[in-house]
C-alpha cells in the first residue's frame, strides 16, 4: 500500500488524512499525471519549434535575397522601372503568402494550446475526483475498523464473563 503525494490531496483548508492506495491505483493516477505533463511538454516543443522555424526561414531568405537585391540595385541604372516594379510586386505577393502561412501556423498553435489545456484539466479533475473518492472510502473503512474494534472488545468482555461463569459453575459443582 502506498501513500499518495501531497499533490493528490484535496485542495481544502482542512487537514486531510493521508490516502492509502494500492500500487495499481497509484500507478494509474501517476500515468494520468504523466500524460498531462506530456501534453504540456509537446505544446512547449511546438511553440519552440515554431519560433525557431520562423527565425531560421527569415535568416535563410535574407541570406538568399541579399545578393539579388544588391545586384538589382547595381543594375537598376540601366533597367526600366517597370521590371523593378514587377520584381517588387512579386516580393510583396510572396510576403503576403508568408503572412497567411504565419496566421495558419498561429491558429494551429492555438488549437494545440487548447487541446493541451483541456487534457491537463481533465487529468487534474480526474485526479481530484479520485482523491475525493479515496478519501471517502478511507473514512468509511476507518469507521468500519472502529466498529469492528468495538465489537472485538465487546466479544472479549463477553468471553471473559463466560469464562468466569464457567469457572464459578465448576467451583460450585465440587
Amino acid at each position: 500500500v502506498l501513500v499518495t503525494e501531497r499533490q493528490w490531496r484535496p485542495l481544502s483548508r482542512q487537514v486531510a488524512q493521508d490516502v492509502a492506495l494500492s500500487m495499481e491505483e497509484f500507478l494509474g493516477l501517476s500515468q494520468a499525471k504523466l500524460q498531462g505533463l506530456e501534453f504540456v511538454a509537446e505544446y512547449a516543443a511546438l511553440v519552440e519549434a515554431a519560433r525557431t522555424g520562423v527565425a531560421q526561414f527569415v535568416a535563410k531568405e535574407m541570406e538568399k535575397r541579399t545578393p539579388m537585391v544588391k545586384e538589382l540595385l547595381k543594375d537598376s541604372r540601366g533597367t526600366s522601372s517597370a521590371e523593378l516594379e514587377g520584381q517588387l510586386s512579386a516580393l510583396q505577393a510572396e510576403a503576403e503568402h508568408l503572412e497567411d502561412e504565419q496566421e495558419d501556423d498561429d491558429e494551429r498553435l492555438r488549437t494545440c494550446e487548447r487541446e493541451a489545456a483541456a487534457a491537463v484539466a481533465t487529468v487534474r479533475a480526474e485526479g481530484l475526483a479520485r482523491a475525493g473518492r479515496l478519501a471517502r472510502q478511507l473514512e468509511e473503512e476507518r469507521a468500519a475498523t472502529g466498529a469492528l474494534e468495538q465489537l472485538a472488545k465487546e466479544q472479549e468482555v463477553a468471553l471473559t464473563q463466560l469464562r468466569a461463569a464457567i469457572e464459578q459453575a465448576r467451583a460450585q459443582e465440587k
